[in-house]
C-alpha cells in the first residue's frame, strides 16, 4: 500500500465557495488521494424544494466501525430511525461488494432490508477504489442515468 493520504472524507456544511464539485474534484486530483467522499450536513434553504428521485448507497454499513469511532460517532449517537427512511418512498439501491475489506457483506444485505432498499452485489470488486480498478464506475453510472 502506497504511504500517504488515501481517501479523504468531508462533512460540508452550506458550502457556497468553491462549489462542492469542483472542490471535491480539486481534493481528488493531490497527490497521494485515491478519492473523496463528500457528505452534505445541512441543505440551504434555497435549495430545500428539490425533489430527490433516488439514493445510491455505495459500500453502505449502518454499524460503528472501530478504526473510526471518532470521526463517525455523531452518526451512531441516535441510531437511525430505519422505518422513517422506508417511509420516504423514495428509492434506495445498495451497491456492496462481496469482498470489501472494511465492511461486512452481510451486513450490508440486513441494511438494505432494514431500510427496503435494492441491493445489488458486485463480485469482488473490494471497497470500489482506484486500487481495485474503479477509477471510474459504470454500474453506478447506468443506474443513475436509467
Amino acid at each position: 500500500m502506497a504511504k500517504g493520504l488515501i481517501r479523504i472524507v468531508l462533512d460540508i456544511l452550506k458550502p457556497h465557495e468553491p462549489t462542492l464539485p469542483h472542490f471535491a474534484k480539486f481534493l481528488s486530483e493531490v497527490s497521494g488521494v485515491e478519492g473523496v467522499n463528500v457528505t452534505l450536513m445541512e441543505i440551504d434553504k434555497e435549495t430545500e424544494n428539490i425533489k430527490v428521485k433516488g439514493v445510491y448507497l455505495v459500500a453502505a454499513w449502518d454499524y460503528l466501525l472501530p478504526d473510526l469511532k471518532k470521526e463517525h460517532k455523531t452518526f451512531f449517537e441516535t441510531g437511525f430511525d430505519y422505518e422513517t427512511i422506508k417511509k420516504t418512498k423514495i428509492p434506495i439501491t445498495i451497491i456492496q461488494s462481496t469482498n470489501d475489506p472494511y465492511l461486512d457483506f452481510d451486513k450490508a444485505k440486513i441494511l438494505a432490508k432494514k431500510i427496503g432498499a435494492k441491493f445489488i452485489p458486485v463480485k469482488n470488486a473490494g471497497h470500489f477504489m482506484e486500487r481495485n480498478g474503479y477509477k471510474q464506475f459504470p454500474l453506478l453510472q447506468k443506474l443513475v442515468l436509467s
